[in-house]
């Protein structure tokens, strides 16, 4: 898996894998519904050697745990503490970005209002996150 992403809303959902198939060269997603799920598929990949990339997070789940916990629950995991960890909210809220960030984000993306920017957007964060980041051995399938 190249990208976890953490988003609940299936409106968005559609959005992000529309942009994502405009633009992307074979990037592999797995989407989790809530952060129970994205933990799961956390844990499953941790056991299986095949940490994602980066993981894209909304803060704003309904009914259960929040984007803000879920970074909590990365950070303080010895095995995921690494992951690269992109909020992708539609909060612009000081407050939400600092905590964010004193959470373990690793980068704030406030989602576009138009489908054209949000494919500019995921463009340039595969281009970096992907393509230029340069990630410990353990992200590449190395010991």
């Amino acid at each position: 898996m190249d990208l976890l992403i953490l988003e609940d809303n299936e409106d968005d959902i559609f959005l992000i894998q529309a942009a994502i198939k405009e633009v992307s060269n074979g990037m592999e997603i797995v989407f989790a519904r809530n952060v129970e799920e994205a933990n799961s598929l956390l844990t499953q990949a941790i056991a299986d050697r095949t940490l994602p990339k980066a993981c894209l997070v909304d803060l704003r789940i309904e009914g259960g745990v929040s984007g803000f916990e879920f970074l909590e629950n990365v950070r303080s995991n010895p095995e995921a503490k690494l992951i690269p960890l992109v909020v992708f909210s539609s909060s612009d809220y000081v407050v939400d970005i600092e905590t964010a960030y004193r959470k373990g984000a690793n980068s704030y993306l406030v989602k576009p209002f138009s489908f054209s920017a949000l494919v500019e957007l995921v463009k340039s964060f595969e281009d970096y996150w992907m393509r230029q980041n340069n990630l410990p051995p353990a992200f590449r399938g190395e010991s």
